[in-house]
């Protein structure tokens, strides 16, 4: 009685094994998903502002040859 008693014991083990075994090979079987690679956002460059060229406009003051005859300049050198 005894004996057979683990003999079966022995067999049952046996075949739970053989499943788990099974079940190990079927889930090494089993594809991995890719993981999607992230695209690297481009750091947008920053456009440098262009200086503004300021306009000649004239002048007007002292040493200006154009000049009105009412606006002299009072500075001793002219």
């Amino acid at each position: 009685m005894l004996r057979r008693r683990r003999r079966r014991r022995r067999k049952i083990r046996r075949k739970r094994r053989k499943k788990k075994e099974k079940k190990k090979k079927q889930r090494k079987k089993k594809k991995k998903k890719k993981k999607k690679k992230k695209k690297k956002k481009k750091k947008k460059k920053k456009k440098k502002k262009k200086k503004k060229k300021k306009k000649n406009r004239g002048g007007g003051g002292c040493g200006d040859e154009v000049q009105a005859e009412g606006n002299k300049c009072l500075r001793s050198y002219q």
